[in-house]
Order: structure tokens, then sequence, then C-alpha cells
């Protein structure tokens, strides 16, 4: 299943790292379009659902010839477009949508025979590992990236700030608050496990070398995570703003990391998959539905259990990384379960 994500990216730079090469072969990057209504994306390192976040999509949905693709932000929480009442009421049980049923399933069927295909983009996503207690959190990212890509060169200045006091980052319409210190989080994790994910070494690259796409000419940063999504339109009446809202697809997990969740989202590897993905007016549903499957092209790290709250958003998740990448380059004595937590979906 895939229940948060982290997103960190301001729309610019979301833009030039998912740019694409267009109907001419000419790179090209999507257009940022607003979410209808005033709604607000915010970047963060910990977003749940019924929050915004963005979304790419084809331009034929807007009836634009001139633009191929958009992202615009959207509502994370499919409410299907028939739905009466409170879109809250259904919203957070469909913020994923199962690959093996979402061609059956009223919620999704209808969504998906207009061709609303989108796809989800994130920085990774985190999973916990239930079947211990404490449960443990995970962050799955894309492999190629590394820890410092997430944390950049304000890394040692985010760190001295919140020594002394981590700073919450709000949800919208609510306070800031004082939360405990970053190296109390992190103790916290320790004391939860004495495992501490090592950095697979063989996977290690720069920046540079983790672009979305190869040879992108607007982005050398770290490389996304592109999930194959579905969305819907809602409308309170039929003359109120339109409320665009989506679904992440799971599949099955490989066994590489069933030992963590036994389900994961569907990842749509490479710019073929994604332009097949978006182009809902060549590629029938039955042919985009083989495109989303497991992927074993992932790596991933343990993080302080800061991160199962999602009021905490930023800083204590940046000194979780720090702190267990230390770790991980001191430590000498691993146990074959950490070999295990620490290596690489390969395909």
């Amino acid at each position: 299943m895939c229940g948060r994500t982290a997103c960190t990216l301001g729309p610019d730079d979301i833009c030039n790292a998912c740019s694409y090469k267009d109907s001419n072969g000419e790179w090209a990057k999507p257009k940022w379009k607003d979410a209808p209504g005033g709604a607000q994306y915010y970047p963060s390192y910990n977003i749940p659902p019924s929050a915004y976040t963005p979304v790419i999509l084809s331009g034929k949905h807007f009836g634009d010839e001139t633009v191929e693709r958009f992202v615009m932000p959207m509502c994370w929480g499919l409410v299907p477009s028939w739905h009466k009442g409170d879109p809250k009421t259904v919203a957070h049980n469909l913020n994923n949508c199962r690959r093996e049923t979402m061609l059956e399933k009223p919620s999704f069927r209808h969504a998906f025979s207009k061709g609303r295909r989108c796809v989800v983009v994130a920085d990774g996503f985190y999973e916990w590992k239930r079947d211990q207690k404490p449960k443990q959190p995970y962050f799955i990212y894309s492999k190629g990236n590394t820890l410092d890509s997430f944390l950049g060169e304000s890394l040692d200045t985010e760190l001295s700030k919140i020594e002394g006091g981590l700073k919450e980052e709000p949800l919208p319409g609510e306070k800031v608050k004082l939360l405990p210190s970053a190296i109390e989080s992190t103790e916290t994790a320790s004391s939860q496990s004495s495992a501490v994910c090592p950095v697979d070494d063989t996977n290690k690259s720069t920046i540079e070398d983790a672009d979305n796409s190869p040879n992108n000419p607007h982005w050398r940063g770290r490389r996304l995570l592109t999930m194959a999504g579905i969305f819907d339109i809602w409308r309170k009446s039929e003359d109120a703003e339109p409320m665009y809202t989506y679904s992440v697809i799971t599949v099955e997990s490989p066994p590489s990391f069933g030992w963590i969740h036994h389900r994961m989202p569907a990842i749509l590897n490479g710019e073929k998959d994604i332009q097949d993905w978006l182009e809902y007016n060549k590629v029938p549903s039955q042919q985009a539905a083989l495109l989303c499957h497991a992927t074993e092209d992932l790596i991933w790290h343990q993080v302080a259990a800061a991160v199962n709250s999602v009021k905490k958003q930023i800083s204590g998740v940046h000194s979780t990384f720090r702190t267990n990448r230390e770790k991980a380059r001191m430590s000498t004595n691993w146990s074959r379960p950490l070999v295990e937590q620490s290596k690489t979906w390969r395909n």
C-alpha cells in the first residue's frame, strides 16, 4: 500500500525534473497548472492522504493541444464523480487502488474508462514493518539517489537549527508547536531496533547522475518516483468549482520487499511507460493496466519513529537520515537481517 509520501521540491523544480521529449522529439517541460478553487501544494517530507500533491496528466484533459503535459496539484484520496454528500466520507478509503480490481470496482472503473490516468510524483514513500513492536518505518526511493541528494547543501545549517529543539511544519490552518529535540527522536528510533540500515556502496551515485531522464537538460537533481494513479473530478453542484482527486495504484510486492509490506505502489519505470500511461487516447485501458506492476529499482532505509506523526514534517526526517548515515559508516558488525534491509531492488 502507500499511505505516506515525501515531496519536497517546489513547482519549478518539479517541472524541470519531469521534463520529457515531446511528440517532435524535443525536450519540453510540463506546464504547472494551479488547482481549481485555490487549493495549494505544500512541499513536505511527510505527506498524508487528503493533502494536495503534484500529479502529471495529459493536456488533452483540458482540451489543450499546445501543451502535451501539465503538472497540477490534486487531493490525495479519490472522490468518484458520482459521489453524493461529503467527499471526506470516501476519500480516506480510496487513497489506494488495487491494480487487480481497478477495472471492476465502481469507484475506479468509471474514471479509468474515461482515461483519467495520471502520474503521481514524489521523492519517495514510507512504509511500516508491522510485525514488530513498535512498528519500524522505512523511507523508500529510487535507486541511484543518495541520502545527501534529499538533504542538499543546507544540511549542516538545518541540523544546527534543530539541535536545540525541533519545530513542526504546520499543517494548513494549524499553529506551530515545539517538539522534542531531533536527538531524542533519533534515540527513540535506535531503541526500537538495534539495526540501522547501511548504505549500499555499490549503488551510490552523485546527484548529477540521478536525473529522472537520461540527458535531461533541465534537471540534474535527484530522481523522482513516478507512481501510476487514477484521478476523478468531483463537484458539489453543477456550477461549483471542480475538485480533482486521485488514488495511487498498488500491486503485490516482490519477495525482496514483501518482508516490509505485501503491497507497494505501481512505479512507471522510464519515459515509454509514462507516455503510454498518459496517452489514454492511444493506449486502451486493458493495455495500460499491464504497465502497473512491481519494480525492484528501489532502495530503502530506516527512519525515526518521529515520522509516524504527520505533524512532524521536515526537520525530524533530516536529522534521522543524517544520524542513520553516520551510524552506518561507523558500524562494522552487521547481522544478516541488516544486509537484507540495505539491499537494492534490481530489475
